[in-house]
């Protein structure tokens, strides 16, 4: 039975409020503070143990309980505690402060302070406005729903009961193209390259010959500028039957171990580069802090480049790097799968070479040359790598 009682300090002092002690639903002792009414102090305590007695007989759902409990918490502490499992993920700062970002923004605009205000249409609202202020483009605001979406579908079920935003859809992103990329054409590639190993000037902290490196990586791995920027001669086994890059998941944007298989070309220039480099330091340091977008336009600007304000915005830092159309690789299967990629490329290519010239091009007249399929990018790689490789 419930009781109630008071507390001493060290001085032998009782307590003004009278403590209450009961038995909760699991059978355990448990003590709270009462008032400094006896009677008011006794009333909490046979109401505790009442509800005590109702839940352990199944009358009181405590999942119901918990989840009123957690929607009337301000929802500022879910998103924290929500942050928090995100980093535990090893997810990187950036990530964070960007989806901290879009999710407070969307929040404070729709007025929501806890999780029952949580509605489709508050936040389908809060995201128009949001959009029509700043004059985002589709895929920003997809943005914004996503990082929206995942917030409230890790509160489910535990801290909200169902997810009212199921029903929210993306923006289609091909209707409003606010800045439209692309990759660089056959002849700009080429000028790249060139240009950049004749420099004697440093671009971004780099000589010539190591910008040319740089995108010559990038072009025939399809590796991002922060991906290459984590290579170590030790990324690399050269050695074996087929050679491979090993790209470990925390330097992977999407955080898994991918193994790539190594362009032949690539390879030769490989067994030439790698014994420069110090073991088990990066190839490029500091070059995920660099600017891409700065050496490839200076390289290009000094090779006679004629590209206008509008041309350039569209080139950006991944306009090198030669990206897997049939998805990122993975390692189980992945490898025997790219492997066989890259032998039917190679067909391609033999194909491309018995095809009639352009006059005065030094480039096969054929499809292949198109840096818009997989086939052209690694083509004209190819010419570049055997180029580089028979200077050096």
């Amino acid at each position: 039975m419930a009781s109630v009682f008071k507390r001493k300090d060290k001085n032998g002092r009782k307590s003004p409020c009278w403590t209450i002690q009961y038995m909760d639903a699991h059978g355990k002792s448990r003590q709270k503070k009462g008032f400094t009414d006896k009677q008011e102090s006794q009333r909490l305590a046979n109401k505790l143990e009442h509800e005590a007695k109702l839940r352990r007989d199944g009358l009181i759902d405590s999942a119901a309980e918990d989840l009123a409990i957690q929607m009337s918490r301000c929802i500022r502490q879910h998103l924290s505690e929500f942050l928090d499992t995100v980093r535990s993920r090893n997810r990187t700062q950036q990530y964070l402060n960007h989806i901290s970002t879009r999710i407070g923004a969307i929040l404070d605009e729709a007025g929501i302070e806890t999780l029952a205000e949580i509605t489709l249409d508050r936040v389908e609202s809060a995201i128009v406005a949001i959009q029509k202020r700043n004059k985002m483009g589709p895929r920003t605001v997809n943005h914004y729903m996503q990082a929206m979406k995942a917030f409230v579908h890790w509160l489910v079920p535990r801290r909200l009961a169902t997810n009212p935003l199921l029903e929210l859809e993306f923006h289609n992103v091909a209707i409003d193209v606010r800045k439209e990329r692309r990759a660089l054409t056959s002849d700009e590639m080429s000028l790249l390259v060139d240009a950049s190993r004749t420099s004697d000037q440093k671009v971004q902290g780099y000589s010539g010959e190591q910008r040319a490196r740089i995108y010559l990586i990038s072009y025939l791995t399809g590796l991002r500028k922060s991906e290459v920027a984590s290579l170590t001669p030790e990324s690399f086994e050269i050695t074996g039957k087929t050679p491979i890059l090993t790209l470990e998941a925390r330097n992977s944007k999407h955080r898994k171990r991918d193994v790539l298989p190594l362009h032949p070309q690539l390879v030769a220039l490989l067994r030439l580069w790698l014994p420069e480099y110090p073991p088990g330091e990066p190839l490029f340091p500091k070059l995920g802090k660099r600017k891409a977008h700065t050496m490839i336009r200076k390289d290009l600007e000094a090779a006679g480049s004629k590209l206008t304000e509008e041309e350039w915005a569209m080139v950006s830092g991944y306009a090198v790097s030669n990206r897997f159309d049939d998805g990122e690789p993975d390692v189980d299967g992945g490898l025997e799968r790219l492997t066989q990629a890259w032998d039917a490329k190679q067909k391609a290519y033999e194909t491309s070479k018995k095809a009639p010239r352009k006059p005065g091009s030094g480039m096969p007249a054929h499809k292949d040359n198109d840096t818009s399929t997989r086939e052209g990018r690694i083509a004209i790689g190819e010419q570049i790598a055997r180029a580089m490789e028979q200077d050096n």
